[in-house]
């Protein structure tokens, strides 16, 4: 028990400063001020964060895309690598996962498409992705939280498991539990921010978990790049 618990510390204490600024330092910095700025009741700050017109001009849902596109394209570099039939399958399969992932932020063009139409926002179509139909947005973060637990905080330190072909194949760096900590903290500041009704435009009314949304399309961007690196220093695994 005791070494779980200093396992973490020990890597803190033996990162880089470039990891330190990549893992947590950078990501956290970001995400607090992006909060600073939706709740500071500056105008032009919450109107980059998310305007008033509609969110989904805004950085923090732009950024969301940036990262997918970026998971995207370092999925696309790792299939060019040698590797086992059913290995190529399942990152082809992952490609298609985030291009599904990707439409669905963008709400399939749909705000684009409207605001050159001229259509003011919550008046076009009513049913505009997927995942915010029913409960299904609520499923998904729980999906996201469980993922996010066992792959970046639990797997990562389960060496006895890292005897396992697969295991090794799939199991993060350990430093990435920084990032979901990071994320856990973005979350923390907007959650105590909330109750005080400060002056914001009001566009993030009941999404502002958009602000940890960001920070975990980067982890997942930061996982898949490991991978990559991981992959093409050890190719032997893909055989």
């Amino acid at each position: 028990m005791l070494q779980a618990l200093t396992a973490p510390l020990t890597v803190f204490r033996n990162m880089t400063l470039r990891q330190h600024l990549t893992y947590w330092l950078l990501p956290l910095l970001a995400g607090w001020t992006f909060t600073a700025m939706y709740f500071s009741g500056i105008g032009w700050m919450g109107e980059i964060i998310a305007p008033p017109y509609d969110r989904e001009f805004g950085l923090l849902e732009n950024l969301d895309l940036v990262f997918i596109l970026f998971t995207l394209v370092v999925l696309i570099r790792m299939a060019f690598l040698p590797m086992r039939p059913l290995f190529r399958l399942a990152i082809v399969f992952a490609c298609l996962a985030t291009v599904l992932l990707l439409l669905e932020e963008v709400d399939y063009g749909l705000h684009i498409i409207e605001w050159m139409r001229g259509i003011p926002p919550g008046t076009g179509a009513k049913i505009r992705n997927l995942h915010n139909q029913g409960h299904i947005t609520d499923d998904l973060k729980l999906a996201a939280n469980l993922i996010l637990a066992a792959m970046f905080v639990i797997l990562p330190y389960v060496d006895s498991l890292k005897r396992y072909r697969l295991v090794k194949m799939v199991s993060p760096s350990k430093m990435i539990l920084f990032t979901v900590l990071a994320t856990a903290l973005v979350a923390l500041l907007h959650e105590a921010l909330d109750p005080y009704n400060l002056p914001t435009n009001g566009s993030l009314n009941s999404n502002q978990s958009e602000f940890e949304e960001l920070l975990m399309y980067y982890t997942f961007f930061l996982y898949f790049w490991e991978r990559f690196i991981h992959f093409k220093s050890t190719p032997e695994l893909l055989k």
